[in-house]
């Protein structure tokens, strides 16, 4: 009796088994059909650049009336972020001649470029999930008052396409505060104040 209820049982869960994985079979094989006609579709129409003409009131996706943020309005948002995002002038940023009006500024201190080149990859992380994309450059730095090298990340935001500060660049911003507030993140950087002033 028992070896006929292990092998019924065995049985059983072999069946299952099996039928689970038909069944996976059958959506995997009705997924890649439905994104075979869906690809095909899409190729047949074209496709518009987003990037190819700024936004303006009838084309929004930022809903600003395709205008940047203006200083007074940036200013009073500064403080949903952390006291280490400094407004800038961003007239240099632009490498194609086209300033922009004000950008969204921070830096963090790292004990070396390793745990500075991990702290990017969080950032890249949080942009990602988010699809909007700052500047994030690190270097390393000669501290002549302390005669010797930091290692800094400098994080810039900005929204190309209106010139300037959007609320996405303040909402990047504040998830970057987030992320930065997690224990296994803070073990990035130094001991040294990373809310100094760029």
């Amino acid at each position: 009796n028992i070896m006929s209820f292990g092998i019924i049982n065995k049985f059983t869960r072999t069946s299952n088994f099996q039928r689970i994985v038909g069944r996976f079979i059958g959506f995997a094989v009705s997924r890649a059909n439905l994104q075979e006609r869906c690809l095909s579709e899409l190729s047949n129409k074209s496709r518009l650049d987003p990037t190819a003409r700024r936004p303006n009131r009838v084309c929004d996706p930022y809903g600003q009336n395709g205008k940047p943020l203006t200083s007074h309005e940036a200013s009073n948002l500064l403080s949903t972020v952390d006291a280490g995002w400094k407004l800038q002038d961003g007239s240099s940023i632009d490498q194609d001649g086209e300033g922009h009006s004000l950008i969204l500024c921070r830096e963090f201190h790292h004990r070396d470029f390793i745990k500075g080149s991990q702290f990017i990859v969080t950032l890249a992380s949080i942009a990602h999930v988010n699809n909007h994309f700052p500047i994030i450059q690190l270097e390393r730095r000669l501290n002549n008052r302390e005669k010797a090298w930091d290692v800094v990340t400098t994080v810039k935001c900005f929204t190309p396409t209106l010139g300037g500060l959007s609320y996405n660049d303040l909402h990047i911003a504040m998830m970057i505060d987030i992320e930065t507030s997690r224990l296994e993140v803070k073990t990035l950087f130094s001991n040294r104040s990373y809310h100094e002033e760029i």
